[in-house]
C-alpha cells in the first residue's frame, strides 16, 4: 500500500509541475487518480477573484458541459454551500449532505442523475483564501460509497494539488494586477469586466468618478457605456479572444469623458474587460461645499459657472426651469456671501481652497 501511496504522490507531483493552467490540470489529474480510485468523471470548481460565478472544468471529451449545466442548479446546492465554508482538505459526500427529502436536494439529485449519470459524488474544498476557492469533486455512476483506502490515497496527494491550485491563483492575480497596472494612466482610473461584461471590480476611485460625471450613483455599468461595449466590442454576442483597444467618448458640462477598452485573458483562458476611464476639461469639483450647507442641486449649478453657461442652457442641462437655476444661484450666492454669477464662482473656488487646506 505504501508503495501504492508512493507512486500516487510521484505521478501528482510531475502532473501539477507541468501543467500550465487549469484545464491540463484537470486533464492529467484525471489520468492518474482513475488508476488509483474508481470514478467515472471529475470537477474542479472555482470561485476566483473578479470572477461573477462559479466556474466548473472538466475533462474536455466528456460528453457534457458541466459548465453549463451546473449554473442551472449553482443555487440550490447544499453539497457546493458546504464546500465554500469546510476546511481544505475536508471530505463532503453526496449522501451525507444531501436529503432526497428536501424539495431542493431532490431536485439536485435528479438534474445530476438525468444529465451525468451520477449517483454519488465526493468533493474536497480546497479554499486558499476568502476571495480564491477550488474545490475538487469525484463522480460515479454507482452508490458505491469511497472507502477508507480512497480517501487515504487522496489525502496523501490533496496537499501537492492544494499547493498547486495557491500558485495558479497568485501568478493569476500578478498576471492580471500587472496587466491592470500596464493600461492604468495616472490620470485616470480602471474598471474590470467578466467575459459576459458583468461588473467584477469597481475601484472606489473609479466609482467617484463615474458618480462625478454623471451626477448619480453608480452601482454598475452606466447605460451608455454597456450599450457601447455589446455593439462594439462583443462579436455576435461572444467576447473575441483579441482585440481592442476601443475608444468611447462622451460629453457632459462637467467635462469629456474617455474610455478605453481592452481584453485582459487569464491563467485559466478566461477573458476579462479592463476599461479605463480619463475625464478631461472638467471643472472644479464643489462636492466639498457641501460642508457649509450648499445643496446638491447647488453644487451642480456650480459646476456650470466655469463653462460659462447661460442660465437657460444650466436649465436645458438639468432639466430643469430657469428661474430655479436663479434660485439655486441665488441660495448659493447667500450662503457664499457673494452675488453675482462670477462674484459667486470666485467666492466658491476661495471657499473650496480653505477647505481643502484645511483637510491638508
Amino acid at each position: 500500500m505504501l508503495e501504492t501511496y508512493a507512486r500516487a504522490i510521484l505521478e501528482v507531483s510531475d502532473a501539477v509541475t507541468l501543467a500550465d493552467d487549469l484545464q491540463n490540470l484537470v486533464e492529467a489529474l484525471h489520468d492518474i487518480l482513475v488508476k488509483y480510485i474508481y470514478f467515472d468523471w471529475m470537477a474542479v470548481f472555482t470561485i476566483l477573484r473578479y470572477e461573477t460565478r462559479i466556474n466548473v472544468t472538466t475533462r474536455r471529451n466528456l460528453g457534457f458541459n458541466w459548465d453549463e449545466l451546473y449554473q442551472n442548479i449553482a443555487l440550490y446546492d447544499e453539497l457546493g454551500r458546504a464546500a465554500v465554508t469546510a476546511r481544505p482538505g475536508e471530505f463532503l459526500f453526496s449522501q451525507l449532505v444531501f436529503d432526497p427529502r428536501r424539495d431542493a436536494d431532490a431536485f439536485v439529485l435528479d438534474y445530476i442523475k438525468r444529465h451525468c449519470d451520477t449517483a454519488y459524488c465526493l468533493v474536497m474544498p480546497l479554499r486558499v483564501d476568502a476571495a480564491n476557492i477550488f474545490t475538487l469533486g469525484l463522480y460515479r455512476s454507482s452508490n458505491l460509497p469511497f472507502s477508507q483506502a480512497d480517501q487515504l490515497l487522496l489525502r496523501h496527494v490533496l496537499p501537492l494539488i492544494y499547493s498547486k491550485f495557491k500558485t495558479m491563483a497568485l501568478l493569476r492575480e500578478i498576471e492580471l494586477r500587472t496587466a491592470i497596472c500596464e493600461f492604468s494612466d495616472p490620470q485616470g482610473c480602471t474598471l474590470l469586466l467578466d467575459e459576459n461584461l458583468r461588473l467584477a471590480d469597481l475601484p472606489e476611485d473609479t466609482r467617484r468618478l463615474l458618480e462625478r460625471f454623471y451626477g448619480r450613483a453608480i452601482e454598475g455599468l452606466p447605460p451608455s457605456i454597456a450599450t457601447w461595449l455589446k455593439n462594439t466590442v462583443l462579436c455576435d454576442g461572444c467576447l473575441p479572444k483579441v482585440g481592442g483597444p476601443w475608444k468611447f467618448q462622451q460629453s457632459m458640462p462637467i467635462g469629456r469623458l474617455e474610455c478605453v477598452a481592452c481584453i485582459l485573458p487569464d491563467l485559466n483562458a478566461r477573458r476579462f474587460v479592463l476599461l479605463r476611464f480619463t475625464l478631461h476639461g472638467c471643472t472644479a469639483d464643489f462636492s466639498p461645499l457641501a460642508r457649509i450647507g450648499l445643496s446638491r442641486r447647488e453644487l451642480e449649478v456650480l459646476t456650470f459657472l466655469p463653462l460659462g453657461y447661460s442660465n437657460a442652457q444650466i436649465a436645458s442641462a438639468l432639466e430643469i426651469g430657469e428661474v430655479t437655476v436663479k434660485k439655486h444661484l441665488r441660495n448659493a450666492g447667500e450662503k457664499l456671501g457673494a452675488t453675482g454669477k462670477t462674484g459667486i464662482l470666485y467666492a466658491a473656488i476661495r471657499r473650496l481652497r480653505e477647505l481643502e487646506s484645511q483637510t491638508d
